[in-house]
């Protein structure tokens, strides 16, 4: 089974602890269970490869996500 999109929709502990549970549940006996997540210092990291973070809107999106622990677009 693999999860590419439900993790990182999911701001709760709890939630993504239960969507691996239920994964895990389903699966086929002895099958794998793949998952990815996109980090909170994925923006950061993306501005910096790309853009650069020299703009104050560009810093107080980043520090903003770095700091609620979601990007909000």
């Amino acid at each position: 089974m693999l999860l590419l999109g439900p993790l990182y929709h999911l701001h709760n502990k709890a939630d993504r602890l239960s969507a691996l549970t239920e994964a895990a549940r389903v699966v086929r006996p002895g099958g794998l269970v793949a998952a990815a997540a996109i980090s909170r210092y994925s923006p950061l990291l993306d501005y910096i490869a790309t853009t650069g973070i020299t703009e104050p809107a560009i810093q107080d999106g980043v520090r903003n996500t770095l700091d609620q622990g979601r990007y909000a677009g």
